[in-house]
């Protein structure tokens, strides 16, 4: 009779467990992808495509001829060039206050950088050399 009591229990456990280890939120949505696009959560790696959503803490990477173009809750849309490496460290935003804040840290390549609803404060570019902080349109 034990047995059959402790089974569902550690079943229960096992699962509370995998439940902790969430995904992080999903802050976007690959709009566009041109060949080698690809996404990097933790030691998790994948082919970004068209559609796909985009989440926090998340390195997006693009191959030789490749290109994408990220759009974001807030509606910042960020283009990225063939070879480039991006973090989306964080954005937090709401639509209903349209308040919030994003940062991004632009490691290498080319990027144009379009910001969306959040306040223009709340922007933050970190690149290999400094900061950018977008203070106006």
């Amino acid at each position: 009779m034990r047995n059959i009591l402790y089974a569902p229990l550690l079943a229960f456990a096992a699962c509370a467990t995998h439940a902790h280890a969430a995904t992080p939120p999903q802050i976007g949505t690959a709009a566009v992808t041109k060949n080698d696009v690809t996404g990097a959560l933790g030691s998790t790696q994948r082919a970004l495509k068209r559609g796909d959503g985009v989440f926090q803490n998340e390195s997006i990477k693009t191959g030789k001829d490749a290109g994408a173009q990220l759009l974001f809750r807030d509606e910042t849309a960020l283009t990225m060039g063939p070879d480039s490496h991006v973090m989306l460290d964080k954005l937090v935003y709401d639509p209903d206050k349209k308040t919030g804040e994003m940062s991004i840290r632009a490691v290498s390549g080319a990027f144009r950088f379009v910001t969306g609803s959040a306040p223009k404060g709340g922007y933050k570019i970190e690149t290999p050399v400094g900061t950018i902080g977008v203070r106006g349109t």
